[in-house]
């Protein structure tokens, strides 16, 4: 059986001695696989997380942080989700300032490397410690009324994806004293006065990150694959959409740091396609409220079909595309295609391919087979 505190003791031992990171991971992966202890670990990344804030919260223990991430002793995303939960909330130039850009450089790093956590093969059991890390059943209790314990890993991402920028969206509106305090935080703490006072000074460390964290929910929202997953959030969940986009459009008009960016504008701050409460054109009326309400929770339990297959079948199986089945059934079913349905689909059909993590041929192939079982019936 492993000891944690003989881990701890190198992990110590080695900033002492001002080990590279290199050599500890070594000892370290030696330790656990003498111990039996197959690694990525989730242990682990709760061990030295912990350790980091705030005793050790040192460059020496960032970089083996860093490196355990790297060579996969840990799982990245859940070392994210864990330092979201401890370093944001802190991140006041009184507190760790350093630390909230060292987590900012860990998210650029590892954030938009989705494909590698869907196709690892333990998936399911990593988005489901996610899930508990993040609280996200308190989160999106509205969502998760009638949804187990442990939703499926499609789901968990999607939420966890959207978390983890809407979080960097409320630290940025915090930061320049825009937040409004009636609003649901997240993990950022509410009580803190966090307003930058010296705009003026580019190397302030504090205004840096936020200039940063902005930077980076504009990446989210333009990146190829991040802003497709996102797109399920808009489809899905339109009510926490709905807030997410009244703090962008608040981040846009108000924010000083955002206008003295070189490479980025308000109006450029976010895409057209995704500023709408609702994926469709317009909004429904009182008459198909209770129709679409329906439609969103069904293609939502389609999308977590979708995902928990994809982490345990080849990308040739056809149950990855099983929610376009329902779709065209669906579109069958009211004897017509309506330009609705044909955007729902598409949005789908490039969602999936996000999730699933597959090449364009692969789901061209998925939507080929589709019809065709459509036809057959």
């Amino acid at each position: 059986m492993v000891s944690w505190e003989r881990v701890i003791e190198i992990t110590k031992w080695s900033q002492e001695k001002k080990t590279e990171a290199v050599v500890w991971s070594i000892e370290v992966s030696s330790c656990l696989n003498t111990a039996g202890v197959s690694l990525p670990s989730v242990e682990l990344a709760h061990r030295l997380v912990t350790h980091i804030c705030w005793e050790n919260n040192v460059p020496a223990t960032w970089k083996y942080l860093e490196k355990a991430m790297e060579v996969r002793m840990v799982p990245p995303f859940l070392v994210l989700a864990l330092l979201s939960t401890k370093v944001v909330p802190n991140r006041h130039p009184v507190l760790h300032p350093a630390a909230y850009s060292l987590y900012l450089h860990l998210l650029n790093r590892h954030a938009f490397s989705l494909s590698s956590l869907v196709n690892s093969p333990n998936y399911p059991s990593l988005m489901n410690s996610i899930h508990h890390v993040l609280s996200l059943s308190q989160l999106y209790d509205d969502y998760h009324h009638d949804v187990p314990s442990h939703p499926h890993p499609g789901v968990a991402l999607v939420q966890f994806l959207f978390t983890l920028v809407w979080q960097l969206l409320q630290a940025s509106l915090q930061d320049e004293g825009l937040l409004q305090r009636h609003k649901s935080l997240l993990f950022v703490d509410p009580g803190l006065d966090l307003t930058i006072e010296k705009l003026d000074n580019p190397h302030h460390l504090h205004a840096k990150n936020t200039a940063t964290a902005i930077q980076f929910i504009a990446r989210f929202l333009h990146h190829k694959l991040t802003s497709r997953i996102l797109s399920l959030v808009q489809r899905n969940m339109s009510t926490h959409w709905g807030a997410f986009v009244d703090e962008l459009e608040q981040l846009a008009a108000n924010s000083l740091i955002l206008r003295s960016l070189k490479h980025l504008s308000p109006d450029s701050f976010f895409p057209l396609n995704l500023k709408s409460n609702w994926p469709m054109s317009c909004e429904p009326n009182n008459n198909n409220n209770k129709k679409k309400k329906k439609k969103k929770m069904k293609l939502s339990s389609m999308l977590a079909a979708s995902a928990s297959a994809s982490a345990v079948q080849s990308h040739n199986d056809s149950s990855l595309w099983l929610p376009i089945d329902l779709i065209l059934e669906d579109a069958m079913d009211a004897h017509h295609v309506m330009a609705a349905t044909i955007e729902l689909l598409t949005g789908l059909v490039k969602a999936l391919q996000a999730i699933n993590g597959t090449a364009w041929h692969n789901t061209f192939l998925g939507l080929w087979i589709a019809a065709l079982r459509l036809v057959q019936r």
